[in-house]
């Protein structure tokens, strides 16, 4: 029987997600679940290998709220190559199977957080199919229900604009200076267990996204749980526009001539 440390199957977690997600940490959930089906895989290639859990080696590997590096990726990588049997190694390596299962994994995660998701739909067209009904005066109360929801919505966003948004650009313009004018970023920081932050961060990246605004994107990881996403941009002008026409939009929602209200 080989027995295969814990360490080895973060390490090839860590290799996947470093390429495709630009990121150098293992939630505790994702280890689990891939460890599980790592083990499935050498049961059902009938290799007498056995994934030892009990030891995250600590020289390596720090384990707070998720399992990042210690060392230097060089270093680490280093020292655990004391595998020899090829056919371990290849399922190890397997990069498709590994990508696979954290894609699986993150769309599990998010359907069971629709409450902290916004919807990627054009929020004006869907205020003015809304807008056709609102006239009738006998809708039921189902219908009520999702008009209350919709507002909420369109209220929630609106206050990120002009509240968290406007700060984040605020610190960009006072960052701005000789060394970085030319390369201009924004940040934002998040906490991975707070559901407000994680819906702040789903506004942002969406935001960035509809307007098209990142050529580049890094994100950095903190023991302590904090994220930050830093968006480097072609040019602040941009960035400041798309900034203002989203506010028009919005604002729009907010004061609807249809409903005989003015700014």
């Amino acid at each position: 029987m080989t027995y295969i440390e814990i360490n080895h199957v973060i390490l090839a977690i860590i290799n996947c997600k470093r390429k495709h997600f630009n990121e150098e940490y293992v939630t505790y959930e994702e280890l689990n679940i891939i460890k599980s089906e790592i083990q499935k895989r050498f049961n059902q290639a009938n290799i007498a290998a056995l994934i030892d859990s009990t030891k995250i080696n600590q020289d390596y590997f720090e384990s707070k709220k998720v399992i990042s590096l210690h060392k230097s990726w060089a270093e680490t990588t280093n020292h655990f190559q004391n595998i020899n049997n090829l056919e371990i190694i290849k399922i190890l390596l397997d990069e498709n199977f590994i990508l696979n299962s954290l894609l699986k994994i993150s769309k599990e995660t998010n359907s069971q957080q629709e409450s902290i998701t916004i919807d990627k739909k054009n929020l004006l067209q869907e205020y003015k199919n809304k807008l056709k009904i609102l006239q009738d005066r006998n809708k039921n109360q189902k219908s009520w229900l999702e008009d209350l929801k919709f507002y909420t919505k369109v209220s929630t966003y609106y206050n990120f604009l002009t509240n968290d948004f406007y700060y984040i650009l605020k610190k960009s313009i006072n960052n701005i200076n000789l060394s970085n004018i030319n390369n201009p970023y924004v940040e934002f920081k998040y906490k991975t267990e707070n559901n407000e932050d994680l819906l702040k961060k789903a506004m942002f990246l969406n935001f960035i996204e509809t307007y098209n605004l990142s050529p580049k994107k890094e994100v950095f990881n903190a023991p302590n749980g904090t994220n930050t996403i830093k968006i480097y941009l072609a040019n602040l002008e941009d960035l400041l526009k798309s900034y203002y026409l989203e506010l028009e939009k919005m604002e729009y929602l907010y004061y609807p001539e249809e409903l005989g209200q003015t700014r």
